[in-house]
């Protein structure tokens, strides 16, 4: 209903749960006009006209009622998680205000503070227990596009929805799902989602979507560096300038791990198939010195200069994908040095000692392997030839 044609086929219509008339000729109460909003919703849908007395025959009486209807879209929107759209028409007989309210979404009931309402004749009134259990009971309609297979997943979607620290009308928000109210009742199984939904969901946060669907595998997808693919394996970072990028080492065992960070609610896990506690490999002409190549690679190509040192049980819960990158980053902002300290060559091992503490003994050993396999790996690199040293 948006012309004045609409307006005035309208006007002869009677009241009924998708139609409100009110003069509001100087005003009109917000709080009011709010639980209109979730009858209607919660009856499918429906418009409440502003200016226009409630009486037939109607007329056009004209209303200075809610002058700022940006501000109140968002005041509705912020109680209600669904969006209220208002549209106003220039009557020769005054100005009148439409409130085009949407229908709520399947299986979900929409309410205000608790009260879930509904129009019964001229009054708003709670609705029954039997109705909200109508409502719940209520299967997602289906279309020629989409399959008809539901996915119950609440306790899976509500642990993504804590990992990221985030309140349900903000998960639902960067979802794209229909409210907070909806995402509430798929987090209690009163609701199942689609695939598509679920794809959605795997997207925006890196969960694997077996293990939303099923439960099955682990819930945070990684992918795998190999020791002579790694170019290939790397190759969707590169030109990503807006990724924040860390490398990540296990503080015992020397294995490593790439994150990459592609949005506020998703950081990608890349590992490593190889540790690089090198002096533990023996006499390996082979592989040390593809993985120097690989390292100064990630370094000069992908800009990566920050790292952090996990204990090897948090590393472990990253690279088989038990806990999320961003859980990892959240906790444990990336402040250590060592990636870029690797390749400083001309730091002394004193130096490394105070700087990494405990760890600085294995760093001593792994500036030292860098030294010895370094030139043959990288005999067009810049900066001096630091040759062998021995161990």
């Amino acid at each position: 209903m948006n012309t004045l044609h609409d307006l005035e086929r309208a006007l002869t219509r009677k009241e009924h749960e998708h139609l409100e008339f009110k003069e509001a000729r100087s005003s009109y109460s917000e709080s009011k006009l709010v639980e209109y909003c979730v009858a209607l919703a919660s009856e499918g849908g429906g418009a409440v006209i502003f200016g226009v007395s409630d009486k037939l025959p109607r007329q056009v009486v004209g209303t200075l009622a809610f002058q700022d209807t940006s501000s109140l879209k968002k005041k509705i929107r912020d109680q209600l998680h669904f969006r209220v759209d208002f549209i106003e028409l220039d009557h020769p007989d005054g100005r009148v205000l439409i409130a085009s309210i949407p229908s709520r979404p399947v299986g979900v009931p929409v309410h205000i503070e608790g009260r879930y309402l509904c129009r019964i004749g001229e009054s708003l009134m709670p609705m029954t227990p039997d109705q909200l259990r109508s409502i719940f009971n209520e299967s997602p309609s289906t279309s020629a596009v989409e399959p008809t297979t539901g996915f119950a997943c609440g306790k899976r979607v509500k642990r993504i929805r804590e990992d990221l620290s985030l309140k349900a009308s903000h998960m639902a928000e960067i979802t794209n799902m229909p409210s907070e109210n909806f995402w509430r009742a798929v987090e209690i199984d009163d609701v199942e989602l689609s695939a598509t939904q679920l794809t959605a969901i795997s997207t925006t946060t890196g969960t694997t979507i077996e293990w939303l669907k099923h439960g099955d595998g682990e819930p945070y997808s990684t992918g795998e560096i190999n020791d002579f693919s790694w170019e290939e394996d790397l190759q969707s970072l590169v030109g990503s300038d807006s990724f924040d990028l860390a490398m990540v080492l296990d503080a015992k065992t020397m294995c490593c791990c790439l994150l990459a960070k592609r949005s506020d609610y998703r950081v990608d896990a890349y590992v490593f198939s190889f540790n690089i506690a090198f002096w533990l490999w023996g006499d390996d002409h082979h592989h040390i010195p593809e993985i120097w190549r690989c390292f100064r690679w990630i370094r000069s190509s992908l800009g990566v200069t920050s790292a952090l040192i996990l204990p090897s049980t948090l590393f472990n819960a990253l690279a088989e994908g038990r806990t999320s990158g961003r859980s990892i980053l959240e906790a444990h902002p990336p402040r250590s040095r060592w990636f870029d300290d690797l390749f400083d060559l001309a730091h002394l091992h004193r130096h490394l000692v105070s700087e990494y503490r405990a760890y600085g003994p294995w760093f001593s050993k792994l500036q030292d392997s860098i030294r010895r396999w370094g030139h043959a790996a990288s005999a067009d690199a810049s900066g001096p030839d630091v040759g062998p040293v021995s161990s």
